[in-house]
């Protein structure tokens, strides 16, 4: 993990193209496939694409802060938007950067890692972010003008995706090992 890596918009692209992509194309099937307009199609295309990031962004933060000792993201140095975001303070870059190198490789450090970005509010910021997707999802719902039958699924859907903030904080405080960071 070198450099200041990617930022939250790129990473909201990436999971856009990766999981939210995914997650149209099922719907865009489903929605033809029962006879929907083309405006309908359009609608459950774009809600289903807000609902992966949403989902995306739910699961980034549960592997950061559900477990922070097993922690995969942080021990594979992979850049999800809870930690792009971490890393937008350009005063403390550098440093927080080789924070997260150490977490690739040491357990304390990877609960030290959890607890500062806790601190530094990154579980509200990702909770806000996945927020603003579900919102998004659902206006296209309304949009797609759903049927009872498949707008109540997608709406349980949309609703499930949510992070319970107090939880996952809790997790990270009650962490604990015995390794030194570094």
């Amino acid at each position: 993990m070198s450099g200041g890596g990617p930022t939250p918009l790129m990473v909201e692209q990436q999971v856009r193209g990766k999981t939210g992509e995914r997650r149209a194309l099922y719907s865009v099937l489903a929605a033809r496939f029962a006879g929907g307009t083309e405006a309908q199609i359009v609608a459950y295309e774009r809600a289903a694409c807000a609902f992966g990031i949403a989902r995306q962004l739910g699961s980034d933060c549960l592997d950061l802060f559900a477990d922070p000792e097993a922690g995969r993201d942080l021990k594979n140095g992979t850049r999800t938007w809870p930690i792009a975001t971490w890393l937008e303070g350009e005063d403390t870059r550098s440093e927080r950067v080789a924070a997260l190198e150490r977490a690739c490789v040491s357990v304390a450090a990877r609960i030290e890692v959890c607890r500062r970005m806790v601190a530094d509010g990154v579980i509200e910021r990702t909770s806000a972010r996945i927020e603003f997707w579900r919102a998004q999802a659902h206006a296209e719902l309304v949009n797609a003008k759903r049927s009872a039958e498949g707008g109540f699924g997608l709406r349980r859907m949309i609703d499930a995706c949510r992070l319970d903030q107090r939880l996952l904080i809790d997790r990270v405080g009650t962490a604990e090992s015995t390794n030194a960071v570094g």
